[in-house]
């Protein structure tokens, strides 16, 4: 899934082991183990 235009939002995937996964929203850093509280909003 690639896009030509600049994406709104970067959510960089890193599966190493403990699989973190670090999504960036705008200036909005938050990986797996705190996205309960961003997915509650």
């Amino acid at each position: 899934m690639e896009q030509t235009t600049t994406p709104v939002y970067e959510a960089p995937v890193v599966l190493d082991g403990g699989a973190v996964v670090m999504v960036t929203l705008g200036t909005n850093n938050f990986d797996t183990a705190d996205d309960t509280e961003y997915k509650n909003a």
